[in-house]
């Protein structure tokens, strides 16, 4: 009975912590899909002295020039994901294999790790508050 009951108060503690930070990631989310916009302005403003040099030498129209910039843009930006994907492939199973092992350990000290989790709740309400302080000043 009292495993049971230390497998309820674990899954309550973990909804009461997706509770509460379900709608600053939220935000957090939304943050980053308005950051995107502010960033292609100012790409556009600090290359537009670029695609006028490349203008004046090629006399090619403005709008090929701009199609060929951003997708040379695009093309980069793909290339280095693609690397960063890769590089993620190549930690996931070592990662599993840690996570395994962290597997066992929790099982094996149930009352040591409630206590951590409820450290760790903690310690991410910082976190989540200093990233949440440093999203809202980021454009100033």
């Amino acid at each position: 009975m009292s495993r049971i009951s230390e497998v309820k108060k674990l899954f309550d503690t973990a909804a009461i912590f997706l509770k509460k930070w379900t709608p600053i990631m939220i935000i957090i989310v939304i943050a980053w899909l308005i950051y995107p916009v502010t960033i292609a302005i100012l790409l556009s403003y600090f290359f537009q002295p670029f695609l006028k040099l490349i203008h004046k030498l090629t006399r090619l129209p403005r709008w090929i020039l701009a199609v060929l910039f951003e997708s040379a843009l695009l093309l980069s930006i793909v290339f280095i994901a693609s690397l960063v994907v890769r590089e993620l492939f190549e930690i996931i199973y070592p990662l599993r294999f840690h996570l395994e092992e962290l597997q066992v350990l929790f099982h094996a000290n149930k009352a040591n790790w409630q206590s951590g989790i409820e450290a760790l709740s903690m310690v991410s309400e910082g976190v989540l508050e200093k990233v949440t302080l440093f999203i809202q000043h980021l454009p100033e």
